[in-house]
This record gives C-alpha cells, structure tokens and sequence, in this order.
C-alpha cells in the first residue's frame, strides 16, 4: 500500500548520539523538538547515560522512548564509565573501543523496530551499511557550527587527498587523523559517517552561517539542514548560543579542536573578544584575561560587541520563532476542495481536522453558503484550518443562492457542476498564492457501465454484474455528457489520470482485495485513509440550539420497545416521487414496527411541515442528530439509501440496515455489505427498480423481528462495529495517510495532486 512507504508507524526516528554530554544533550534537545511534532523518537544511549538526562516533560513521554543498549567491558576503560566525562582524555579512544562494540545490539534493536530515520554522530562509522540493508535513510546530526564542519570535512574528505590542507584547519585535521586504541582514526569516522548519510543536519541556521552552510553543502555533496536548539555550555558552540540568546557578548579563551574555530565565528560577527595567547606555546597568562575583560566592559570596542550581541539577540539568537521555522520547514500546508454535496463535504471536513491535529496547515475550500453550514471548528485547530470561501459564478437554470446538491432537485445537478467547473479561475488564483504542498480533490464519481464489463480490469473474478435497472441508470447519468457540458466518466478519467495518489474513505480490514485490485488499475499509490468515523457530538452545537426537537424525539425514543425501532433516513439527495413515498409508507405500516423517518427532499410528495404522526411512526422534517438516534437502544434497524456515510454511521454503532438504494455507487454499496451479512437488500424490479410496499415490509421484518436471520444480521452488524467504531484503528490510518504525504512532501512550488 502506497509501496509500504509507511511501516504501520507514526514517523518514527531513531536517535544515536556519540558518548559525550556536549553531544547527548543536543541529541535530547532535537529529539524532544522532534517529539513535540506528534513523531516516535527512539533515544538509543547507555543505562548510566540515559538515567543521567533531564526528565522527560509528561507531555511527551508517549512519543519518547529510551532504549538502553549496555556498553560492553574493554581492557584499560574503568568499569561503570560511559561517557568522556567518566574518563581522563587519554582513554576516551577506550571509550571509543567499548561504543563500537555497541553494534550488535543496535543493529538487532533496527531490525525489529525499523524506524524511517536515524540521526547518528560522528563516531559510528560501521552504522551506515546496516542501515542501508535495513532501508533506514540516515542524517548525520552535527553539534558543531557550520564553519567548524565544513574546516573539518574539507580537510577529511577533500584537501587530504591532494596535501593542500588549510593551514587554519591542519591542527584539527592532525589530530582527527591520529591512530588510536579504538583502532580507527576520528577522521576515517567521520568520512565514512558523512559518505554513508543522506543528509548532514547542522546545529546553526542561515542568518548566523549563511555562506559557511552553503560551503558544506558543497563539501558534503548532499542536503545541509540547518537545525538549532538544544542545551548550552561554555566555548563550545553551546555556550556561544546560550550567550546570544540573551545579548551576553563573550570572552573567549578556546582550549581545544573546534572551540578556536567557534571563537573566530564569534569574532567575525563582532560580539566578542577573545583571550590573548602566547603565539608559539599557546600559553594564556592572568594579564591577558585581566586584559580582554576590561576590554569588554569598559572599553570602546566592548561598548560596541555588547550592542551587536544585542542586535544578534533581538534579530537571531533570542528569535524562537525564527528557530522554530527552521523546525517547522517542512510543516504541510494541504488544500482541500470537495464536490458541493455534503455527504463529501462532512467527510473532507473531517479528514481536514485529522489533518489539522498533526500540527499541519490545511486550507478547506468552498462556497460561502457552504463554509457557513459547517460544524463549528474546535478553538485548538481553528489556527490551523483557514476557511476559503469561493463565490460560486451565476449559471442559468441554477437557482440564486444554490450551492449544494440539497439546495436543488437532482435534474438541476448539471448546472450545478457548470458553475463548479467556473470556480476553475479563483482556484488556480488561490493555489499561484499560496502554494500548498497537497491538493485534495475529488471527481465527482466513479461509476461502471455496462453489466458485462468488468469493474477495473480483464480478471473475470472482479466482474460487477449490473441489473437492467442500475446499468441504465448510471449510464444514464455517468457515461452520457450533460448540460455541464462533460459526463462524469470524463471528469473521473481527467483527475485520475492527472493526480499522484489515489486515497480511499475505507481500511484493509474491510476492503482489502478491492483496494489491491484498485491499486493495479490506477497504477499508482493507493493510501486507505480509515472510515473517518464521525464523533456523536459532531453537531453537539446543533443539538444544544435545538433542544427542544431532540427532546421531543428522545422522549418518543425512550417509549419504545428494546431494538423496535426502525429508523428511515436516504441523506439529502435523495428526492422521493408520489409513488416512491407512498410505498415506503405503506411498507412502513405493513411492517408492523414504530418507525422514526427523517425526509429531507420531497419532488411532489404530500407537505410535511416540521413532522407528522402516522399509526405508527413519526416523519420529521427538520434536521436531526443521526449519531444520537442510531445509538439509542430502541432503534433495531436502520433504513437507509446505502450512502457510504450512513453506512459507516450505523455500523459504528452495529445497527444492521434495510437497503434501498436510489442512485450512483448506492447499489454496489448494498452489495458490499449483503456480502458482510450486516443487512440485507429491498428488492426491485429487475427492468424498472420499482420496489413495493410488500417488498420493503418483508425485507423490514427479516432484520427486526427476534428470529434466527434477523439475530444473523444483528450479530454480523455487532461484529462489525468493532471494525467501524475502533477509533484508534482509523487514527491509525490517519497517521500513516500524514506521514506518506509528510515522507513524500513535493516542493512548495510543486503541488501534489490527491483524490
């Protein structure tokens, strides 16, 4: 599915950091940084090493995990050390010795976790291979600032090669190729490290080392991504970031390796002085330091380090925000644009939320009419959703103010789709703006047109025989161009033929044979993105404005006998003739069970002004919450249309249904669930698809009533909702569906197309 982009996982990043603090502690920041955006980090040290971090902030402890990997026992390093800070610098290539014997044990953890990502450091140089025959991508995480890396990586894995080390980088580059107890040098690490990863992430960002990064990247041969944060300390890069975060200019004495070179950054941007040292021994002396800090506080050139430490305060280093975009870089911005039904506006509304939640932006776009019919956003992800409303251009013959398919009878759809299609230009305006990364569409329908051809392809087993009735029908409707100008054939096989990924309203665990058989006829991905399962108080501000229906409805509930109930609803399309209504009322009666019956759309059928009492049940008029019906314990059977949504509604709550479907993919939605015995078909005519009073009534009572085919179909339908009502199984697919398009992310300036 989707080439098993995604391993049944929320993104998932391994964390390998070398045994120093001035490492794990920037490591921990990162992967906390990491957690925050909702991903599994796993943070891979030793016991002793990881008992030592800060504690973990509750928030983020189910996205964290620790895996201690006990460091082995090597000749000459003390027992219990397992980090430099345990050890005298002359064993710390013991240290070294001990960590790469660390490889059996993670290379067993990768295996049975396999995460999509491992940041690592400089000193496992046996780790890329392993990751490449496990398909993990690998980034090489540096502590160190940019000009510090690219001295380093010029000389190791460049200037080396030709003798023509740069005299400021050759003390550096001697030591990192020094033979050592380890058995390698640092400099053989860190080129197999940086040879082996597909990225090298670096502790800075653009305003602090712009031409210093791009220097790298030059180097490296591959993507460079600037990522700052995590925990400071002195002359090392740390203590420099802690400083300027607070407008603190520095005083610099470097000791070691990188620290000289972080001073001369320092010193470039004027917002330091640096110590004085003897040029031959490089000795520093009391007056010297005396001397750099009077400098610093009371001289000229101080006055003038502390008001650029200021400034890099002010503009860069105490910028959260400018170092959070760095984090954020690739945060998703996705526009969704459904067809003006809202048995797909509810659903794509819902998928925008899901999306909202992983921290991405999503643009949900409509007509105005439309936009203000929605469920109230929840206050956390209103930052997150932008509304876009698009004035729907004046057709003739569609009525003033029509924006939606319950506006209007169903002969008047084509000129509904004809103005749709002249939302062309103020779309195409809105996506040149604002540049999302995915674009969420649909084609309207995917419908089969003859009963002797097969469904997507030549396999004889994926054949869907269409009766007389439904064949006419939905050529009628599908194949044939209409007053839009287009049939809906013709949009289906335009956006197809034009989007990367094909994602579904359906899971593995309902629908795993038609989603493969799917898949070899698009020819490319497609992603299941669960059934989106509505909550029961998704309208709860509806309910609470019309409180006094729902509790006139809930007192009729509530007077009715356990599982009686039969409950009527065909969504908001569906437009009943004289005929039809007078056939399911009589079938209603006849069936001998109260009824609830919600009509929405009448052609020419008697007027029902808010509702009406017959022998036996009520028909309500005015809108109603479905959810609170269905789930109540009166109800035993739903009537419904087989719209995919009012499918997953009911079996949510494993309410069997009656099925009379009406129009489009209705009928092979029936078919699909007379498969899952959760139900069972009104049968029609088979050369007009009229169906009568009789019919219904008798398909009515072999769900309802208490004998061995009406408990088949409520058992079946109970069993069922354990798959249709599982919300973590649905966020499941949620979080692999955010994740492909997170892993698979374009260019801003590409857009992704996705039905």
């Amino acid at each position: 599915m989707a080439e098993q982009a995604i391993n049944n996982k929320k993104l998932h990043v391994a964390m390998f950091p070398w045994l120093a603090f001035g490492h794990i502690i920037p490591f921990y920041e990162l992967a906390k940084l990491i957690a925050q955006k909702g991903h599994k980090v796993s943070f891979i040290s030793t016991p002793t090493n990881i008992k030592r971090l800060p504690k973990l902030p509750s928030n983020l402890q189910p996205f964290l995990e620790f895996i201690e990997l006990p460091l082995p026992q090597v000749e000459n390093l003390p027992q219990n050390a397992e980090s430099t800070l345990d050890v005298p610098h002359y064993i710390v290539p013991y240290l070294k010795k001990a960590f790469d014997g660390l490889q059996g044990p993670l290379t067993k953890f990768l295996e049975s976790s396999t995460p999509h990502w491992l940041l690592y450091d400089f000193a496992p140089f046996w780790l890329p291979p392993i990751c490449s025959n496990l398909g993990i991508s690998c980034i090489f995480f540096s502590i160190f600032c940019a000009f510090v890396k690219y001295c380093i990586l010029d000389s190791v894995l460049i200037r080396a090669h030709s003798n023509s080390i740069e005299e400021i980088a050759k003390p550096l580059y001697d030591f990192l190729s020094q033979q050592n107890e380890s058995g390698v040098t640092d400099a053989f690490r860190l080129q197999e490290i940086v040879v082996g990863a597909a990225a090298v992430a670096i502790r800075s960002c653009m305003e602090v080392e712009g031409e210093s990064l791009k220097n790298l990247e030059r180097v490296c041969k591959k993507p460079v991504i600037p990522s700052i944060g995590g925990f400071l300390s002195h002359c090392g890069w740390s203590s420099i970031i802690e400083s300027l975060e607070f407008g603190c200019p520095l005083i610099l004495l470097p000791f070691s390796r990188e620290q000289e070179l972080n001073a001369m950054v320092v010193e470039g941007i004027k917002v330091g002085v640096k110590v004085e040292k003897n040029e031959n021994d490089g000795k520093f002396t009391r007056y010297s330091i005396a001397k750099a800090l009077r400098t610093m506080m009371l001289e000229e050139e101080g006055k003038s380090c502390r008001s650029h430490a200021e400034e890099k305060k002010v503009k860069i280093f105490g910028k959260k925000e400018l170092h959070q975009k760095y984090m954020d870089e690739f945060k998703l911005h996705i526009a969704v644009f459904p067809w003006l039904a809202f048995g797909h506006i509810i659903p794509y509304f819902e998928l925008a939320k899901l999306i909202a939640q992983k921290g991405h932006k999503v643009s949900f776009i409509s007509t105005p009419t439309n936009i203000k019919r929605l469920p109230k956003l929840p206050s956390n992800l209103q930052p997150l959703v932008e509304l876009i409303e698009l004035s729907l251009p004046h057709v003739e013959n569609l009525p003033q103010n029509a924006e939606a398919t319950m506006d209007i009878p169903q002969h008047i759809v084509p000129y509904l789709k004809k103005a749709f299609d002249g939302l062309q230009q103020s779309l195409a305006k809105f996506l040149e703006s604002s540049t999302p990364h995915w674009y969420l569409m649909h084609f309207l329908f995917f419908g089969l047109k003859s009963n002797d051809k097969p469904s997507f392809d030549d396999d004889p087993s994926n054949k869907v025989v269409l009766q007389h009735y439904e064949n006419k029908t939905m050529s009628e409707d599908h194949d044939e161009e209409n007053e839009s100008g287009v049939s809906d054939m013709f949009r289906h096989y335009q956006v197809l033929g034009g989007v990367d990924v094909v994602a579904v309203r359906t899971c593995m665990e309902i629908e795993a044979e038609s989603i493969k058989v799917l898949q070899n006829q698009c020819r490319k991905p497609v992603i299941p993105v669960g059934l989106l399962p509505p909550s029961l108080y998704l309208f709860s501000s509806e309910v609470s404005k019309n409180d006094e229906d729902w509790n006139t409805i809930l007192k009729w509930l509530d007077e009715q006998e356990e599982r009686s109930v039969i409950y009527v609803a065909f969504g908001s399309e569906v437009a009943l003739n004289d005929e039809e209504f007078t056939e399911i009322t009589m079938g209603l009666e006849l069936s001998g069970f109260p009824f609830f019956w919600v009509l929405k759309k009448q052609n020419s059928s008697p007027d029902v002004s808010s509702s009406m009492e017959t022998k036996r049940g009520i028909v309500w008029t005015n809108w109603v919450p479905q959810l609170k019906i269905l789930v109540h314990k009166s109800v035993g059977g739903f009537l419904s249309h087989s719209g995919w949504s009012s499918v997953i509604e009911s079996l949510q709550f494993g309410c069997p249904l009656i099925m009379l479907p009406f129009q489009n993919e209705q009928g092979l939605v029936a078919r699909l669930m007379e498969e899952k015995m959760v139900g069972i078909k009104v049968p029609r005519n088979e050369h007009d698809g009229k169906f009568t009073r009789d019919s219904l009534a008798k398909a009515l009572r072999s769900v309802i009533l208490e004998d061995n085919k009406g408990k088949i179909y409520r058992n079946h339908a109970e069993k069922m909702s354990k798959i249709f009502g599982d919300k973590e199984l649905h966020q499941k697919y949620i979080d692999e569906f955010v994740d492909y398009m997170e892993i698979h992310s374009p260019s801003p300036k590409i857009i992704a197309k996705l039905y």
